[in-house]
């Protein structure tokens, strides 16, 4: 039986404490190919209104076939860091985006897609 390598380090199987070339790849390339998509995938202050007037016709259908999709004509300040981008309305958070998609959030941290009321 051949002795260990003890050029390795320990833990390391004997490779020496090289890391594979895919490591690197995986390291570097994933963060560099992920950056621009979730730079262009950000969603616009249109994107977040929509989301908003179906969360409102989600939560309250009734009213909203009296007109109730007005309110999401209220207005929003709209903020966006590049990678992620955000409604607020005075200052409460209504919408929430990111990577092409927008989650409308209400009072107390609900979302459109929890139960109970707004």
């Amino acid at each position: 039986m051949a002795p260990p390598d003890s050029s390795a380090a320990p833990g390391s199987g004997g490779s020496g404490g090289r890391r594979p070339p895919w490591r690197k790849l995986w390291n570097w390339g994933l963060p560099a190919l992920l950056l621009p998509l979730a730079l262009l995938l950000n969603p616009d202050e249109a994107r977040h209104r929509e989301a908003l007037r179906q969360a409102i016709d989600a939560q309250h259908p009734v009213a909203a076939g009296f007109g109730a999709q007005e309110l999401a004509d209220l207005p929003v300040s709209y903020h966006s860091v590049g990678l992620l981008s955000w409604t607020r309305h005075d200052r409460d958070l209504t919408t929430v985006g990111a990577f092409g998609q927008v989650v409308a959030v209400g009072k107390r941290g609900r979302t459109a897609a929890s139960p109970g009321r707004w």
